[in-house]
């Protein structure tokens, strides 16, 4: 399912990062007052493209920050809080530690907040200065699921992801907005526990977690009850590797070169994202990095559907 046009009116121009992902919003400036109409088109858009780059926005306060962040539901935090953080719900990242919080993003491909029953819904990235070479890449998940062959989709879609603070995911499940088949994993440590197997009913029925056929099962009763089977920690780090190659595919991976002053808004259910070591490059070298980031909370739980593919091609 795709999303449809709700022929809203929009009052800014858009140019597509790349045929699969992002747009830049031009001729809009955040810090204004802008009427509903225009916030509507921004929030369909930013599902509809997955992520939206506003550039030239210069040093936008955390208040500001705050109110998009808003746009989209209730803030959440669950970081570290900066001394140099302009609001307890902003997190302040850098390649200085006296400035922010260093080595942010450079464990492995992600979403952000596996760890939680509803991973984020949403970030954004506020970049107040820029390191040389401090860019991040970003891959969205529906096309890299249409290029993974048949059976593969299919295996996946009865794995479990499991985080290492407890919470289970379907590896792949549906988008809750757009509808399209996505991803729920973090390729690195410590962040990720492994991987379980889970069978089907047998019929369709029998006993077991009770199942809402339009949502499916909750993977943390799953993986507690016999259908679910622990995969070997060495399969699991065989899936990740593999993962994190078809993430870095050209023809889907997009590298962004930051400027001062951009601002992101980033559906995180859409895309994964890494941050290349570059981040963390000397600032006395290659600039200070100073990001301002928010995230959104997740109002959908992610549950276990081996519907949930693509169709053969």
């Amino acid at each position: 399912m795709k999303m449809a046009s709700t022929g809203i009116e929009r009052a800014y121009s858009l140019t597509r990062l790349t045929s699969h992902f992002g747009a830049e919003v031009r001729d809009l400036q955040l810090r204004e007052d802008l009427p509903q109409k225009t916030v509507d088109a921004l929030v369909e858009d930013t599902h509809r493209y997955g992520m939206l780059l506003f550039r030239g926005q210069g040093r936008l306060s955390a208040e500001v920050q705050l109110a998009v962040s808003r746009w989209f539901g209730e803030v959440q935090s669950t970081f570290s809080k900066h001394p140099k953080s302009p609001h307890p719900d902003i997190f302040r990242v850098s390649n200085d530690r006296r400035e922010g919080c260093t080595n942010v993003g450079r464990s492995g491909w992600h979403i952000d907040g596996t760890f939680l029953s509803a991973p984020f819904k949403i970030q954004t990235m506020h970049f107040w200065s820029v390191c040389e070479g401090g860019n991040t890449r970003f891959t969205p998940l529906a096309p890299l699921l249409e290029k993974v062959p048949s059976q593969v989709r299919k295996e996946w879609s009865h794995l479990l992801y499991l985080s290492d603070r407890g919470p289970a995911h379907p590896f792949v499940y549906a988008h809750p907005v757009t509808g399209l088949p996505t991803l729920c994993f973090h390729c690195g440590l410590p962040f990720t526990a492994g991987f379980a197997r889970v069978k089907e009913r047998e019929g369709g029925g029998g006993n077991g977690p009770a199942r809402d056929e339009k949502t499916g099962e909750d993977p943390d009763e799953l993986i507690q009850g016999p259908r679910a089977s622990l995969i070997s920690q060495v399969k699991s780090k065989q899936l990740l590797e593999e993962l994190a190659e078809l993430l870095e595919d050209q023809s889907l991976c997009y590298e962004l070169s930051w400027q001062a002053g951009d601002f992101a808004i980033l559906d995180n259910l859409a895309a994964a994202h890494f941050a290349v070591p570059n981040t963390q490059a000397d600032p006395d070298i290659a600039g200070l990095r100073i990001l301002h980031r928010t995230t959104v909370r997740g109002d959908v739980r992610p549950l276990w559907d081996p519907t949930t593919i693509l169709p053969v091609n």
